[in-house]
């Protein structure tokens, strides 16, 4: 950004940043997310805070990708970082080393570029395309080599429920009561009677 700020003159690099932060704040309130006051040209953005949404990393992405685009029609580039975790609310505010990774992602990529963790594509591994990188990008700051994976677009199946189109690699364990009760209420129920079951949990766990 100094480098174009040179290049443009001050005066027209702050309308172009005005214009960046407006067309960015757009695009992830468009997607379902939340984005912090800008630091000068960088934005960090949120997706499942406060409330968790099932397709949270998906839409944070997809948003990623509409960001390079737009940007670019903006005559400018951008490199994003997109990592996925718990975090920690205190006033308001997410902490945690999620957004430290995000960021260093981000610092790793290049311009037009989205840089996405491991946690992240793993959940949208069916919706989207990714690169496999021949080697691991240093991450500053980082105790331990994160894998990287540039991605590429969403695939065309990408409206399909991830229940369906995932593999079945994993048995459910640890509720066979929990299973019988809900074969006993469909049975029930595939003879007329009328049958209700409320299925709770946190986000994430594969409702």
């Amino acid at each position: 950004s100094t480098r174009l700020m040179d290049s443009l003159g001050e005066e027209t690099y702050s309308l172009l940043l005005k214009r960046y932060h407006e067309r960015c704040g757009e695009i992830v309130a468009a997607y379902g997310g939340m984005s912090e006051p800008p630091q000068g040209d960088g934005i960090m953005c949120f997706f499942g805070v406060p409330v968790a949404r099932q397709d949270s990393a998906a839409q944070a992405l997809r948003a990623a990708l509409r960001i390079v685009r737009s940007v670019v029609e903006l005559g400018a580039g951008v490199r994003v970082g997109v990592a996925t975790g718990e975090v920690v609310i205190r006033s308001g505010h997410p902490v945690g080393m999620t957004m430290h990774l995000a960021a260093r992602l981000q610092s790793a990529a290049e311009p037009g570029t989205v840089f996405v963790s491991a946690e992240t594509r793993r959940i949208v591994r069916d919706r989207f395309v990714f690169e496999e990188l021949a080697w691991t990008p240093p991450l500053k700051g980082m105790d331990k080599s994160e894998p990287v994976f540039p991605l590429l677009r969403e695939t065309t199946n990408a409206d399909a429920d991830r229940a369906d189109s995932a593999p079945r690699l994993v048995p459910l364990i640890g509720r066979e009561r929990e299973l019988r009760l809900i074969e006993k209420q469909w049975a029930a129920a595939c003879t007329g009677r009328l049958r209700k079951i409320l299925i709770s949990g946190e986000a994430g766990i594969g409702k």
